[in-house]
């Protein structure tokens, strides 16, 4: 038989034994530090009534203190790649020093599920070049975990691939000239409407260029 108290004097007169040993919760006795705790353990041997007296210390060990999850930055791309297909690549460690939040001797996994990230388990192999299996939104769970002692923490953000707008054909745009010099004044953005094609015009900005090349990198 085992048996744990809380004071030495309670293991030699065998009194006030700890009730419940697989739920007890560290506590401050007599005056001593909580964290960490020394109890008393005394074996009886249920033949003989012989016991022994050894002691064992308790200690509560910090968990790792990531960013919490409401303070993580989404992640998010469109839909540039195969578009339609909801499906891009991400490189989920883009806020890595943000999640661990200056905390040294402690290492982030990245995992698709809570379980997993809770379990330490099926870790993404390269978060680096994730491709996302959920469109077009999807929770990544992190789970930052304390290299010395494996106490661990986890935490999620979203990333995120938005759907391009839908493009149309343009017709031509003509106007009759005053000059006959080859020149007139154009208004562009008279063509919104049909460039936009029935989409929310207050969800899309809608420029123009004199280059694809300037038209791709949105500039001039």
């Amino acid at each position: 038989e085992v048996d744990y108290y809380e004071t030495s004097a309670d293991a030699q007169s065998q009194t006030n034994a700890i009730p419940d040993p697989t739920a007890y919760t560290n506590t401050s006795v007599n005056g001593l530090a909580a964290n960490p705790q020394t109890l008393y353990v005394v074996v009886t041997d249920t033949d003989t009534g012989c016991t022994a007296t050894t002691t064992m210390t308790i200690r509560v060990l910090p968990n790792p203190t990531p960013t919490p999850s409401d303070q993580l930055p989404d992640l998010e791309l469109c839909d540039d790649i195969n578009t339609g297909d909801g499906v891009e690549v991400f490189d989920l460690t883009e806020n890595e020093i943000l999640i661990l939040n200056g905390e040294n001797g402690v290492t982030p996994t990245y995992h698709e599920s809570s379980e997993d990230a809770y379990a330490g388990e099926n870790a993404i192999a390269d978060p680096t070049q994730y491709t996302n299996v959920d469109t077009p939104e999807q929770e990544i769970y992190v789970r930052v975990t304390n290299d010395a002692t494996g106490c661990y923490a986890v935490v999620n953000f979203t990333i995120f691939v938005h759907p391009l707008p839908d493009v149309v054909a343009v017709t031509d745009f003509i106007q009759c000239e005053l000059n006959t010099d080859g020149f007139d004044s154009f208004d562009l953005t008279t063509k919104d409407d049909e460039v936009l094609n029935g989409q929310d015009p207050t969800r899309y900005i809608v420029t123009y260029h004199e280059t694809l090349a300037d038209a791709e990198s949105e500039m001039n």
